[in-house]
């Protein structure tokens, strides 16, 4: 990871500056010296465009406490704006700081408009942690319009830089107190690519009904403004499209192409001149189902004993009426690897273009494009249109307050202990106890001095309550 370098620079970074979250003062932090060493391997070893050293301030630090539950962090984010601070690097003592990400990213966002990334400290005490910064340096690099990889040999549409990559996902509120009437949206996340670099890939979020699956009319005037950006970068509209579609079930196939194929056709007619309209594709990508291949023989197995990355399967286990495909792009570390299912539902652009070499010209894009995702250096598990717009609805529920849940999930999470409770990740479900099937309904919650306090005032903790403590009471409680 020390010799990664990105392809192409992005913007100059000039005005950047980073602050310690903590929770409590005298916790140890992250200095100057290591934040300029960071920026140093940024712009000589990566080649990125960073200034060497931050804006200083009057102290790189405030509580955990503080950032949550007092203005200090928003009076911080507002002296950032007025002082045309580009990006804020801030240092967590941990990896999740219950609903404190999810504040910087409403801040950063919404609010302010300013670049922000969140580390953990502990990666940055480490003498020369190079793999730690080259995985941070890629996110800030994207962030600042830049592209950090592309394919050694560019080739078919790709090489051609006229087609349009689009992706979708829908996400359904989760772990929530729903109340009749007043249930929680779900939420839509649009990428497309805009330029033939595929690094790119500004995005939409939209709200709709709770737990509607398809997407409403919001679509058509999303799919324009897309259309629109990729003619702004190139001069030109693309004059093929093809659409990656997130996480549906089979028996949705026919909604898609005759509910949301009309409204992306309707974008095209609105944007495009009379007489010359785009070919489309759209492929649905799934990966929770319970597909995997085993490899019979060692010289096709990975160091993990997985099949080797790359691995297709197109025939014999394959759904009859369709075109679909499994694909294994990556190399999973442990585990089983899990094959990313691929569903054509329509296709004017391969079959136009290839003929009977339509569908290994498709399986070979979907292989080379899960090498181009910006945050990593190796293939990864889907096709990045799909994840990048799963991403994008994850960071959409992060910027709605109100259906935050992260506080929640933190919660349940310092509630289990290995091997002794099974947590499900949310404040509601089941747990085996030791043999006892319990129905937990109880609400936790983080005090700021005590520890874990019950909140149904039937009991007191404190945090560091050996396993047999909270078994007895549990035990008391039911």
């Amino acid at each position: 990871m020390k010799a990664v370098k990105v392809v192409k620079k992005g913007e100059m970074i000039s005005r950047w500056t980073y602050m310690n979250l903590l929770t409590r003062d005298t916790d140890r932090q992250v200095g100057l010296e290591t934040m300029e060493d960071f920026a140093k391997f940024m712009a000589n070893d990566m080649g990125m465009n960073i200034a060497k050293s931050p804006v200083r301030l009057p102290k790189h630090f405030m509580t955990k406490d503080a950032a949550l539950y007092s203005p200090g962090l928003i009076n911080f984010f507002t002296w950032a704006q007025e002082n045309k601070i580009q990006h804020i690097m801030f240092i967590l003592g941990q990896r999740d700081s219950g609903g404190l990400y999810t504040k910087i990213k409403r801040l950063g966002d919404c609010t302010h408009g300013i670049h922000t990334s969140c580390l953990v400290a502990k990666n940055l005490f480490k003498q020369k942690n190079f793999s730690y910064y080259s995985n941070v340096g890629l996110k800030i690099n994207l962030k600042s319009g830049g592209v950090n990889h592309k394919l050694s040999n560019d080739f078919g549409l790709l090489k051609e830089g006229k087609t349009m990559l689009v992706g979708y996902d829908v996400t359904h509120p989760t772990n929530m107190n729903v109340v009749k009437g007043n249930e929680p949206p779900s939420l839509v996340g649009l990428v497309a690519s805009v330029d033939q670099d595929l690094a790119q890939w500004p995005a939409m979020a939209w709200e709709q009904k709770s737990k509607q699956e398809m997407l409403g009319s919001s679509l058509t005037d999303a799919f324009k403004s897309r259309l629109s950006l990729w003619r702004s970068n190139n001069k030109t509209l693309p004059e093929n499209i093809v659409i990656f579609c997130d996480g549906v079930s089979e028996g949705q196939f026919a909604q898609v192409v005759d509910q949301e194929l009309p409204m992306v056709r309707d974008a095209c007619r609105q944007t495009y001149p009379p007489g010359k309209q785009p070919k489309l594709s759209i492929i649905v990508s799934v990966k929770r189902h319970q597909t995997r291949f085993y490899p019979t023989n060692t010289e096709d197995m990975s160091r993990s004993g997985n099949v080797k990355n790359g691995t297709v399967v197109d025939r014999g286990i394959t759904l009859a009426p369709y075109w679909d495909f499994f694909l294994t792009a990556h190399e999973a570390l442990q585990g089983t690897a899990r094959p990313a299912h691929y569903t054509v539902l329509l296709d004017e652009v391969f079959r136009y273009k290839y003929g009977e070499r339509a569908s290994s010209e498709l399986e070979r894009l979907t292989h080379e494009l899960c090498y181009l995702f910006g945050r990593a250096t190796k293939a990864v598990s889907i096709c990045p249109p799909a994840y990048y717009a799963d991403i994008v609805c994850e960071r959409a529920r992060a910027q709605r307050p109100e259906y935050d849940v992260s506080d929640v999930e933190s919660e349940c999470r310092d509630l289990c202990v290995e091997g002794v409770i099974g947590c499900g990740g949310g404040e509601a479900g089941s747990q085996v106890v030791r043999g006892f099937h319990v129905l937990y309904l109880i609400r936790l919650e983080i005090s700021r001095d005590v520890g874990m306090r019950w909140i149904e005032g039937r009991g007191e903790m404190d945090d560091k309550s050996s396993t047999n403590e909270i078994l007895a009471v549990l035990r008391r409680l039911f």
